[in-house]
C-alpha cells in the first residue's frame, strides 16, 4: 500500500486542534515545519475512533516543539507500532505563540 499523508495547518497564536480524515494502516512518521514565531509549545497527536474525538481516543505523542524549523518524530522509535482501522487523528497544539504544518504519512 502506498504512504498516506495527512496535513494539518496550525495558524493560531494560542491553543488550536485539529482533526484529520479517517485512515487505515500503520502511522510511519510525523515532520512539524515551523512558520513563524515561538516553538517552546507542545504538540499532542492522538487516535480516535469516534466521530465526536471525545472519550474513547488516545494519545500517541506528546512532545514539545523543537526550538529548530523541522523536527521529525518516529513513533516507532519506541517500538510500538501505532495502527488505525477506520480512526482519525487529532493535533493539538498548546502553549505556542508560532504557526506551523504538521504532516503525518502513514501506510
Amino acid at each position: 500500500m502506498p504512504l498516506q499523508r495527512q496535513l494539518f495547518q496550525l495558524n493560531d497564536t494560542g491553543t488550536q486542534s485539529d482533526t484529520g480524515l479517517n485512515f487505515f494502516g500503520r502511522v510511519e512518521q510525523y515532520r512539524w515545519v515551523n512558520l513563524s514565531g515561538d516553538t517552546g509549545g507542545t504538540l499532542e497527536v492522538g487516535i480516535y475512533p469516534r466521530a465526536g474525538d471525545t472519550g474513547d481516543g488516545w494519545l500517541i505523542v506528546n512532545r514539545g516543539l523543537e526550538p529548530q524549523a523541522r523536527a521529525s518524530f518516529n513513533p516507532t522509535d519506541t517500538g510500538v507500532a501505532v495502527f488505525s482501522a477506520g480512526d482519525r487523528l487529532r493535533v493539538r497544539k498548546t502553549g505556542a505563540a508560532g504557526t506551523g504544518r504538521l504532516y503525518v504519512w502513514s501506510s
